[in-house]
C-alpha cells in the first residue's frame, strides 16, 4: 500500500488558508459609530448578558430612530460627558438605530447610573419609548421625543432599574 506525503510547508499553508476564510463570519461583529469610527459591537442580545439593570429602547411611531448612547455597561466605546445636573456621565458608548422592521434594541445599564441619549439625525425628529426593566412584563416606561441632532436627553436609574428625565435636564 502506498502512503499519501505532503510536504510540512504545503500541509501548514493549506491550514492556516483554511483558518483565515472561516475566521472572516466574524467580521459582521463590527458596527460603524460614525462614518470615521469602527468599533466591535457589545451589545446586549438578551437580558442575560446584563449584570443589573436590562434595558429596552423602543420606538414610538413609524419613523426609524439612529440614537447615540454614553454611559451604558454594554457599549463598545468609551464615553463620556458631563450633565450640570447630573454630573459626569461615563461608560460604553453606541449607535443603535431604530426600524419598522427592528422596532426594539436591549442595552444594559447599572444601578444608581446615569446616561445620555442623543438624536444622531441631523434631519429626522426621534420619537421611542426607554425602560430599564425589560424583564418585568409591565416595565415602567418613559416616552421621549427629542428634535434633530444634537438634542439629547439624560435619565436617571434608581436601584430598582426605573428611569427619570427629570433630574438631570
Amino acid at each position: 500500500m502506498k502512503y499519501l506525503t505532503i510536504p510540512v510547508k504545503t500541509l501548514l499553508a493549506t491550514v492556516t488558508s483554511v483558518l483565515v476564510l472561516f475566521g472572516c463570519h466574524l467580521t459582521d461583529k463590527q458596527t460603524d459609530l460614525n462614518t470615521s469610527n469602527a468599533k466591535v459591537s457589545t451589545r446586549a442580545d438578551d437580558c442575560d448578558e446584563c449584570s443589573n439593570c436590562c434595558c429596552f429602547v423602543e420606538l414610538d411611531g413609524d419613523d426609524a430612530a439612529s440614537l447615540l448612547f454614553c454611559g451604558t455597561e454594554d457599549g463598545a466605546s468609551a464615553c463620556s460627558e458631563t450633565s450640570s445636573n447630573c454630573g459626569s456621565i461615563s461608560g460604553g458608548g453606541q449607535l443603535i438605530t431604530l426600524s419598522v422592521g427592528t422596532p426594539r434594541k436591549l442595552f444594559c445599564m447599572g444601578t444608581h447610573t446615569f446616561f445620555r441619549i442623543q438624536n444622531f439625525s441631523s434631519t429626522d425628529e426621534a420619537d421611542f419609548i426607554v425602560s430599564c426593566q425589560a424583564e418585568d412584563g409591565t416595565p415602567q416606561t418613559l416616552s421621549i421625543h427629542l428634535g434633530v441632532y444634537p438634542e439629547k436627553v439624560f435619565i436617571s436609574n434608581d436601584g430598582d432599574c426605573e428611569v427619570d428625565d427629570t433630574n438631570c435636564n
